[in-house]
């Protein structure tokens, strides 16, 4: 298992920067807000990445914990663990392939 630490949410756009949209997915299983402050969510995710060697990254599964600020309820920070390693993680964004089957 993988715990990324707190970081600055960057939301799902971000994603789009990293993953190919039209090869990859996410997947929300569920979201729930647990306290007034925190919401939950559990994803799966999988794809290629928008590397010239077209990395893929096998479908892998995560719990995040968004802490949101008290005023402005905008989301101040993310907490995330995979049900991967990050050495997984990363040596799959490293590892080239031919790109998705057509």
């Amino acid at each position: 298992m993988f715990e990324q630490g707190k970081i600055a949410a960057l939301g799902v756009t971000a994603l789009g920067l990293l993953f190919d949209p039209a090869t990859s997915s996410v997947d929300l299983y569920d979201i729930k807000v647990t306290s007034p402050d925190t919401v939950e969510a559990d994803w799966q995710l999988q794809g290629y990445l928008r590397f010239p060697w077209k990395p893929r990254v096998e479908p892998y599964s995560g719990h995040t914990v968004y802490s949101l600020d008290p005023e402005t309820k905008l989301v101040r920070s993310q907490f995330q663990t995979w049900n991967i390693s990050g050495a997984k993680a990363i040596a799959e964004s490293f590892t080239p392939t031919t790109g998705p089957e057509t």
